[in-house]
């Protein structure tokens, strides 16, 4: 039930059965006495000039995987958007690739 499927081979009408997950998250709150080893702005540059939460690094959600380089290799990344959309994306396709995310209760608004 996750966004960034890539490749779909068939559907199905019903959940019944089937394992379901839950993302981890951090509310704003544990935020502020957590130490990540990125805190992650996945808007777009003029968004994250206009403001963003101090300590935050811009890379834009369509953009991560193509910039796993500037990421680290171990220790959690939080994640953050606008609204939680583009986060919810740019977090499942780094937890496909490996890393340890937590998407950011509330994104910035």
């Amino acid at each position: 039930m996750r966004v960034g499927i890539d490749r779909v081979k068939g559907y199905i009408t019903s959940l019944e059965g089937l394992q379901r997950t839950q993302p981890s998250t951090i509310t704003p709150a544990e935020l502020e006495n957590f130490e990540p080893a990125l805190l992650l702005d996945v808007r777009n540059k003029s968004e994250h000039a206009e403001g963003h939460i101090p300590g935050s690094e811009q890379l834009s959600a369509g953009r991560v995987l193509w910039h796993q380089d500037q990421l680290p290799t171990s220790g959690p990344i939080v994640t953050y958007c606008q609204s939680g959309t583009r986060n919810s994306v740019a977090a499942s396709a780094l937890r496909r690739e490996g890393h340890d995310v937590r998407e950011l209760v509330g994104s910035y608004a």
